[in-house]
């Protein structure tokens, strides 16, 4: 099962031309980036906030202030938004270079239709057909998959940020209250 998987797989990437080793390559830094930041999100989210102590009653609340808060929660969205903005070239460039490989295999194509040898002829456009629908399929299928998890992870993020936002508020008004170990 596994060796005719791997055989189907090495035909898909011959057929697809000159294109598919860049779009192997794009996938996988795109999914590896991906997969970062799903992974970063899920341990900031375990947090309260980046810069708030465990514990607010621990010490005095003049320790942090609400700028330290706003600061700390902005350069993590500086810093998340930043990789984003990766994920989302590298997103945006698989189908393109889908459909570099689509016009190479149509050009491909279009130059065995100028062979007059039979079935030589025959045999090219449809490898030039082939390569053009392989391209572009990959390409669409890297993007596609890589623009809905970009979604769930930004959407995460703005979940995520509210959060702060509101600890922040809790922490601003939990300052207020007299704190005996001050």
């Amino acid at each position: 099962m596994s060796d005719s998987l791997f055989e189907g797989v090495v035909k898909i990437l011959a057929q697809g031309g000159f294109v598919m080793p860049p779009l192997v390559f794009l996938s996988v830094i795109l999914f590896t980036a991906l997969f970062r930041l799903a992974l970063e999100l899920y341990q900031v989210s375990g947090k309260k906030h980046p810069a708030l102590p465990r514990n607010p009653r621990a010490g005095c609340p003049e320790e942090i202030d609400i700028e330290t808060l706003a600061r700390e929660r902005t350069q993590w969205r500086l810093h998340f938004d930043r990789r984003l903005k990766f994920v989302r070239i590298m997103a945006a460039t698989a189908p393109l270079l889908g459909l570099l490989g689509t016009v190479a295999g149509m050009l491909k194509t279009f130059s065995a239709m100028g062979l007059r040898e039979g079935f030589t002829a025959i045999d090219l456009i449809a490898s030039g057909i082939s390569e053009a629908l392989i391209t572009t399929e990959t390409g669409l299928s890297i993007a596609i998959v890589g623009l809905v998890l970009l979604w769930a992870l930004t959407s995460c993020r703005r979940r995520l940020l509210v959060r702060f936002e509101s600890r922040e508020a809790a922490f601003v008004l939990s300052s207020f209250e007299p704190n005996p170990s001050c």
